[in-house]
Parts: C-alpha cells; sequence; structure tokens
C-alpha cells in the first residue's frame, strides 16, 4: 500500500497522514457497528484493504455480488464521464438499500450521494470521516494556541 511506503521511507510523516481506511474504521467502530456492507469497485473489494481493517477491529464486512459490482461500475463510469442520470440515481439507490451500515469505498460513491435523498438509510462516507478528523484536530489546536 501506498501510504505504508511512504512511512516506512519516512516514519515522522506517520502522525501527519489521515489515512481514509482508518478513519472510516474509526467511524464504524464509534458507531458501535457490528457489520457494514462494503460498496466499492472491484479492486476495492478485491484489495481486501477495508476488510482487514475492519476486521482487526471486530466488525464484519460485506462485499456486493458480482451483479452488485457490475451496477457499481456502471455508477462509476456515470459520475466519471458527468452523466448521472435518474438510472444512475436508481441504481445507487438500489445498492444502499441494505438492512446493515454501508460503506462507501469509492469517491464516485461519495460524490453520489449529492444527488439522492437517503434518508434511512446508514452511511460511512470516507471522505467526511477523513474531513471530520481533520476540522477535529484544527479545533483542538486552535484551542490550544
Amino acid at each position: 500500500m501506498f501510504i505504508n511506503e511512504i512511512i516506512k521511507n519516512v516514519p515522522s510523516l506517520q502522525s501527519k497522514i489521515v489515512s481514509i481506511i482508518d478513519a472510516s474504521v474509526r467511524r464504524a467502530k464509534r458507531d458501535n457497528e457490528d457489520s457494514v456492507f462494503l460498496l466499492g469497485s472491484e479492486g476495492t473489494v478485491d484489495s481486501g484493504i477495508y476488510q482487514v481493517a475492519l476486521l482487526g477491529e471486530g466488525i464484519a464486512c460485506h462485499s456486493p455480488s458480482s451483479r452488485e459490482l457490475s451496477d457499481v461500475r456502471m455508477c462509476i463510469e456515470d459520475v466519471k464521464q458527468n452523466k448521472v442520470t435518474r438510472d444512475t440515481i436508481n441504481l445507487f439507490k438500489d445498492l444502499l438499500a441494505k438492512e446493515e451500515t454501508v460503506l462507501l469505498g469509492c469517491t464516485e460513491m461519495s460524490l453520489l450521494l449529492n444527488y439522492c435523498d437517503i434518508q434511512g438509510i446508514k452511511t460511512i462516507d470516507p471522505i467526511k470521516c477523513v474531513m471530520d478528523e481533520l476540522y477535529s484536530e484544527y479545533l483542538e489546536a486552535i484551542v490550544k494556541k
């Protein structure tokens, strides 16, 4: 993993890096999640990066089926090409319709949240997790001054 290489070469940077994976796992743990559904691309799912980190904290991680991965790929491509349609949004909502918390494992999934109302669906947005942690650090730094 890229971050591990950076830390290996420059250990002093470890305290300055906010890992999107670790921030998401901390949020799941803070929210007392027993399990999450990882909504990500084949690459994200196949890498096992979220699954290992979550399991390390005792949180089960379920992955998309082959059909769901195909749907995820379509959503990602629509976002990348700036061609989000009503069909894309409905497909995304179907992917979110889980009985457990959905961890948005690709940035495109986070961007799709801007297009739809997801009341009643619990998500963990890694981008928001990192931003929340950085904001907390910022506030702590201000208080110390």
